[in-house]
């Protein structure tokens, strides 16, 4: 069966892949990266995409590491689409560059401007990228049913693997380090932040979350708090309001996360 990896903390991933999947005339099993982390993956001939945000211009760490850490029986189709804050940055051409390692071919790598997780945009330019991002969705699904190869989406200039490179470092241990995660006197220790969280980096303490040091800077915990209770003592996203995917449930979040068993390192 044909496949989509995905990953998402606000919901905007999972919302492009089962648009997608609606849009293709053949169904595919629509598999979450943190549910499958541990586990022996093979990808065998077909058509298998990966849907992903972007972060610091670049692919997520954890959905690198998944595609390096996948077994292909014989090559497939293969593309990608990156949910992002109008910056694709180089993230397309990090996945390709880790498929070529595997002997595979990245054949189609798209980016969708989404609402982002961080920086804020304005309500009106969010709605128009909801809008305008069922219109790609259709578009990409043309490509893919025709086993398009075309150019990636984004840069893999010299200039931006040095600025997704310093971003990336800044981002996940200064600006968005765990330590910058704080609660305000609004937080009712309901633990939805602990069961959100894609990789368990969350615990409860006396019904207080504590952050571990496994963060994947996905946010969900800052994003779907119920009480808007989670705040970053950080200049990105100090102020920013929260954004969830208005057609995802919270429900279909907690069941993207990675057994307990097989938590990521």
């Amino acid at each position: 069966m044909n496949k989509i990896f995905y990953f998402s903390g606000t919901g905007n991933s999972l919302a492009i892949s089962k648009k997608l999947n609606d849009a293709l005339p053949e169904q595919y099993k629509i598999i979450s990266i943190p549910s499958v982390i541990g586990q022996e993956v093979t990808v065998s001939a077909g058509i298998v995409g990966f849907v992903f945000p972007v972060y610091f211009h670049d692919a997520p760490d954890i959905v690198k590491k998944f595609i390096q850490s996948i077994k292909f029986i014989s090559s497939p189709f293969i593309f990608a689409i990156a949910t992002c804050n109008a910056e694709p940055g180089r993230s397309l051409y990090a996945i390709e560059n880790i498929l070529k390692q595997k002997s595979e071919i990245l054949s189609l790598g798209k980016a969708i401007d989404m609402p982002g997780n961080a920086i804020t945009t304005q309500i009106d330019v969010e709605n128009k990228r909801l809008i305008d991002s069922i219109g790609e969705i259709h578009e990409i699904a043309g490509h893919i049913q025709k086993k398009s190869k075309m150019r990636l989406d984004g840069s893999n200039s010299v200039k931006e693997h040095i600025h997704s490179t310093v971003m990336g470092f800044l981002g996940k241990h200064i600006e968005f380090s765990p330590k910058r995660f704080k609660l305000t006197d609004l937080c009712s220790g309901c633990g939805v932040c602990k069961k959100i969280c894609p990789v368990y980096n969350v615990e409860l303490t006396q019904n207080r979350p504590v952050w571990k040091r496994s963060c994947v800077c996905c946010l969900a915990c800052f994003h779907w708090c119920p009480k808007e209770a989670i705040y970053m003592n950080n200049f990105f996203i100090k102020d920013r309001r929260k954004y969830q995917h208005p057609e995802i449930a919270m429900y279909e979040m907690f069941s993207s996360k990675a057994s307990p068993t097989h938590e990521p390192p």
